[in-house]
């Protein structure tokens, strides 16, 4: 419907939507702002792919999941917010939001799937909320700037199958971007 679109910059989608289909908004570089339905349950594969001028999107409380690719190359995206309502992110689903500084967790997450954010050159810092107990690997992959992962629950994490303290924020950065950056973690805590 609005795939490719260059016209396009701003779009409020009515609350009598309850799904948008994957790939809807993908190329529409020039889209700078979204307001999306009420009723909205899921952030569809690829929906807002490549839309590099997206600066504003405020997901409502009913989206439960991120899905893969969902945010990727929105290159303006400066910040998001996601609802306590969400339980998971996606494969790729902010990759290479490079001018991402601020990424709000809702308590409700339990996985974040493989390079969720790879590729936020501008995040310095994010906290993992004490719901989530699978992160998948990759996820902060070329966050140069990472300097502070916060864990809400810093017992019985394991990267790779070894055990993890991940109680200093700094030497967590490390770890993603560094030493166990192509492991699998996992908290059965």
């Amino acid at each position: 419907a609005f795939f490719g679109r260059e016209d396009l910059k701003k779009i409020t989608v009515p609350d009598s939507v309850t799904d948008i289909g994957g790939f809807t908004f993908l190329g529409c570089i020039n889209l700078e702002q979204v307001v999306l339905p009420n009723g909205l349950t899921k952030i569809s594969h690829t929906l807002f792919g490549n839309c590099r001028k997206l600066t504003s999107v405020t997901l409502p409380d009913s989206v439960t999941s991120i899905e893969s690719y969902a945010f990727n190359n929105c290159s303006s995206l400066t910040s998001i917010i996601l609802p306590d309502s969400v339980t998971s992110i996606g494969t790729n689903a902010f990759n290479d939001c490079s001018a991402l500084t601020s990424i709000t967790i809702g308590d409700s997450v339990t996985s974040i799937e493989s390079s969720a954010f790879g590729d936020c050159k501008s995040l310095t810092s994010i906290t993992i909320p004490e719901s989530v107990t699978y992160i998948d690997l990759w996820v902060f992959g070329g966050c140069d700037k990472l300097i502070s992962v916060t864990f809400e629950n810093t017992k019985g994490w394991k990267a790779g199958g070894k055990s993890v303290d991940v109680s200093n924020p700094f030497t967590n950065a490390t770890y993603f971007k560094e030493t166990y950056y192509f492991d699998r973690w996992t908290c059965a805590d």
